[in-house]
């Protein structure tokens, strides 16, 4: 039976698109699109002020590279306002004059920062970030400060390319699994099983096995995709990962081995276990 399913996958291209190219796109297209990070965002400054606390200030929003890029200075208001219609740059920094003069003295000193708003949820992260930076300028009184143990830089793609593995090991394992079962009966080939000296078992676990091991490549690919291409550090036992996810694929082809129970034809048992599987996976 493992054999027989082996041989199909390598003759059928669809089974091949929806074992290995499906979940390889869908992670893609998942940890990259849902991304909420903004990073590198162009900005440039008009110094008014010009005194060492401005620039300090400036030099302290350019060693956030990995956060802002610096674009260089504006000699105007008009020059920095073009600058943002133009697309040039994403937020620019006005520092006005007796800045350094109102800090040192203790007085509420001010900047103003002009946003490019075309995308509203970005430019409310955009702002996120410059307060927290010009706030840490700023002020200077003691503070608690949170360490993270896991994802450090609460990178959203790293919390995004992870939960994808969870959604695409629930789907797609089910779904061919649905689909390597009703396949024999709508094309009727589930008769010669019938005939044969196969038992219940023997057929249950062959076809079992086959998707086990088939979605354990699938667990080292995209995992090392996970891990090269999105940057997410692996924390843990490796033994222990690799038997959870077996586990994982087990339960989730067990799902769709269920639903062709109740299903002659492909498209009702591929529709169904979509509905059954998606909802619970996100």
């Amino acid at each position: 039976m493992y054999l027989k399913e082996l041989r199909e996958l390598l003759r059928d291209r669809v089974s091949r698109v929806v074992v290995f190219a499906v979940p390889f796109v869908v992670t893609l297209l998942f940890g990259y699109g849902l991304s909420l990070d903004v990073e590198r965002v162009p900005f440039a400054v008009l110094d008014e002020d010009t005194s060492s606390l401005s620039r300090e200030l400036v030099s302290r929003l350019k060693e956030s590279g990995e956060y802002f890029r610096f674009k260089g200075y504006a000699l105007s208001h008009e020059e920095l306002e073009s600058l943002l219609l133009k697309g040039v740059i994403r937020f620019g920094i006005v520092v006005p004059e007796n800045f350094g003069s109102d800090l040192k003295e203790g007085k509420g000193a001010r900047v103003q920062i002009l946003l490019d708003g075309t995308f509203p949820f970005q430019a409310q992260t955009i702002r996120a970030y410059v307060e927290t930076a010009i706030s840490g300028f700023l002020n200077s009184t003691p503070k608690v400060e949170t360490r993270y143990w896991f994802n450090e830089e609460l990178k959203q793609r790293r919390i995004t390319s992870v939960g994808v593995l969870a959604v695409v090991f629930t789907v797609s394992p089910a779904v061919f699994t649905a689909l390597i079962f009703s396949k024999e009966r709508e094309r009727g080939t589930v008769y010669n099983v019938y005939t044969s000296p196969v038992s219940k078992l023997e057929y249950l676990l062959g076809k079992q096995l086959f998707v086990l091991s088939v979605y354990t490549v699938n667990i080292v690919l995209l995992s090392l995709l996970v891990v090269l291409l999105f940057g997410v550090p692996f924390r843990g036992n490796p033994l222990f990962f690799f038997i959870s996810s077996e586990i994982f694929i087990l339960t989730s082809s067990s799902i769709g081995m269920f639903v062709s129970m109740f299903f002659r034809t492909q498209i009702g048992a591929v529709a169904v276990t979509l509905i059954v599987t998606v909802i619970p996976a996100f």
